[in-house]
């Protein structure tokens, strides 16, 4: 009989290892998914600030020209001193990455 105590012994460890496994694996498997979602909703938030940032920079670029036709001067001229004057006031500087060339190509790549 103690042979078979042994086998018995044996067989529910190993029954026990595969459950431990099997759960253990189901929950790596688990939280990767929801990491690889998780990563995906955040990506398609940084496409639309980007896309934001985008539009934004359109219609800058309108109202500037609206601004340089009244006050008579170039779209570059009025962009150039009303960013003068926003920095005076404590405003700040968009950045290098904010700039629509490197908005554009940032798209295109996200886009394929």
């Amino acid at each position: 009989m103690p042979a078979m105590d042994a086998t018995i012994a044996a067989g529910l460890i190993g029954a026990g290892s595969a459950v431990l496994s099997s759960f253990l694996a189901g929950w790596y498997t688990l939280r990767a998914t929801k990491e690889g979602l998780n990563r995906e909703r955040q990506e398609a938030k940084l496409v639309g600030a980007f896309e934001d940032v985008l539009a934004l920079r359109d219609l800058e670029a309108r109202y500037l020209e609206e601004i340089a036709l009244l006050k008579g001067e170039t779209p570059d001229a009025a962009k150039r001193r009303i960013w003068a004057e926003h920095e005076r006031r404590g405003g700040k500087k968009p950045s290098a990455d904010a700039e629509r060339a490197r908005v554009v190509r940032f798209l295109e790549r996200y886009r394929g």
